[in-house]
């Protein structure tokens, strides 16, 4: 009887968390056909919220590095004036700086994106089509204060 005991252990052990395998090839290039809503965010007046709006236009090199893992590089490709939506006093933001490199996790056709060891944005993607979100940590900086960006739930569509 203690075999079945050491075989449920083992199998615990063994990474049950394992991302499946990518259901595409995401590497490439991958464009922004309309540009995206993105917010940028400040603590500078307390809480870390929505300050300034802008669109922008973006390019991504997806480089394969492992079975399930991709370097991303982000490109700015074109942006609008950003529209205020706090007091001036409160909307201290640091500007979209590109490109940006991130990492990406696949499972399936899921995409995890991560600066560092945070999580900062979830994308799911066909052949042709990626679509998601940044949230708020995506190009986050705390130096006096905390500034970033982020979108809405779906909000960024890219093409292959």
């Amino acid at each position: 009887m203690p075999f079945i005991p050491l075989v449920f252990l083992m199998f615990l052990s063994s990474g049950c968390k394992k991302n499946l395998s990518p259901a595409r090839n995401l590497e490439g290039t991958w464009n922004t056909p309309i540009a995206s809503t993105f917010y940028y965010y400040s603590d500078v007046c307390g809480n870390y919220i929505k300050v300034a709006r802008t669109t922008m236009g973006m390019r991504w090199e997806v480089k394969k590095t492992g079975e399930n893992t991709v370097d991303i590089d982000i490109y700015k490709t074109s942006s609008s004036s950003v529209q205020l939506l706090a007091s001036q006093n409160c909307a201290l933001y640091v500007p979209i700086v590109t490109p940006i490199t991130l990492k990406g996790e696949i499972s399936s056709s899921q995409l995890t994106v991560k600066k560092g060891n945070t999580v900062v944005g979830s994308f799911s993607f066909t052949t042709n089509n990626l679509t998601g979100e940044f949230n708020s940590n995506f190009d986050k900086t705390c130096l006096l204060y905390c500034s970033g960006m982020g979108t809405d739930a779906k909000a960024v569509t890219l093409t292959k």
